[in-house]
């Protein structure tokens, strides 16, 4: 199964919505999304 990540913003703060399943196979893409995340400053 596929990973799916949907990230949006709610009252200032990033959210992430996963759809799927989280392994050593897909750990890098949300590592990847969850970097891009902090780096556009939508984190708290």
């Amino acid at each position: 199964m596929d990973l799916k990540i949907e990230s949006k913003e709610v009252e200032g703060v990033g959210v992430i919505v996963l759809e799927g399943e989280v392994d050593v196979y897909t750990a890098p893409k949300l590592k990847s999304r969850l970097i891009d995340i902090v780096d556009e400053g939508k984190y708290n």
